[in-house]
């Protein structure tokens, strides 16, 4: 009877030792899980804030354009013939008058 207990005694530990191992090479698995789909939903938001990024709009060719006061000019109406204006390019800016305005016909209304 004895023998029997210390047999089942060591199988019973040798099962638990089993599990321990899986359950800490899960833990381990897992804890790795949580920072790399952190990093990768960190990367997506950064991505599209690179995308929202005034800079590179203007990449892509288009100009933001201000008034004397550093106002943008968001509508063709907002500006008077002789009106100077800066354009911000991707790599400088460029100082111009207003020679003449055409607002869209839904501006003129």
């Amino acid at each position: 009877v004895q023998q029997r207990l210390v047999r089942a005694g060591r199988q019973l530990r040798q099962r638990q030792d089993e599990r321990l191992g899986q359950l800490a090479t899960r833990l381990q698995r897992e804890a790795g899980r949580a920072p790399q789909e952190a990093r990768r939903a960190l990367d997506g938001i950064g991505h599209r804030l690179r995308a929202l990024d005034p800079a590179r709009v203007l990449e892509r060719g288009y100009a933001w354009l201000v008034d004397g006061q550093g106002r943008p000019l968001t509508r063709a109406g907002s500006a008077a013939p002789g009106q100077r204006l800066t354009a911000r390019l991707a790599d400088g800016s460029i100082d111009a008058d207003v020679v003449s305005v055409h607002p869209a016909a839904s501006d003129q209304a």
